[in-house]
């Protein structure tokens, strides 16, 4: 099959707007997702489509549902952090990016690591607590960008159920903050029931 020939499921350029019978595939373009497994950060390479709109001869970029544009964390990742700081009233963003404890951390390199089992940890590059305080303000706000190729349905209000949940005073100091963690949480899709 030729590459050319490729479909995409874009209903409309995002730019202009034209809905042509097709697309054309304008190649590959590289990107590291990165998620958080065990209190450590780690990547995954992959490979996102661009596509060419023969209207405009403009390029867009299809990203996976497991992607947001622009961030260099998976969706599901910023979701879970999210749900964990707005479901638990004792947690702060500083004990959201910890596990057990302990800090989540980026991999080590092999720079200035000895390996004897004495490194001294305060060098750890560890996931800043501000990162879930943007990610929540973006999906309130409703700022994180979504794929041009998914059509959004109507933006989601908080529901009378997520209004009548309490937040904690001490999670917002403001009204504009308080609504801000409402839309958030109105946001985040329905967690799956394991059984």
């Amino acid at each position: 099959m030729d590459n050319n020939d490729s479909h995409t499921p874009c209903v409309a350029c995002p730019y202009c707007g034209a809905s042509p019978l097709r697309f054309l595939r304008d190649g590959t373009r590289g990107v590291v997702s990165r998620t958080v497994e065990h209190g450590i950060v780690s990547k995954t390479p992959g490979s996102v489509l661009r596509w060419k709109c023969p209207a405009c001869r403009r390029s867009f970029t299809q990203y996976p549902d497991s992607r947001v544009p622009g961030q260099r964390f998976s969706r599901e990742c910023i979701y879970k952090l999210s749900e964990r700081y707005l479901k638990d009233h004792t947690m702060t963003y500083r004990r959201t990016v910890c596990e057990d404890g302990i800090p989540i951390a980026y991999p080590e390199t092999d720079q200035g690591n000895s390996g004897d089992g004495d490194e001294d940890y305060a060098d750890t590059p560890i996931l800043a607590h501000t990162t879930i305080y943007r990610w929540i303000t973006a999906l309130g706000a409703k700022q994180l960008p979504s794929d041009p190729c998914t059509t959004d349905a109507e933006p989601k209000q908080p529901s009378e159920k997520a209004e009548s949940m309490d937040l904690p005073t001490r999670k917002y100091r403001s009204a504009a903050r308080k609504d801000v963690l409402l839309q958030c949480r109105a946001a985040l899709p329905p967690r799956r029931r394991k059984e």
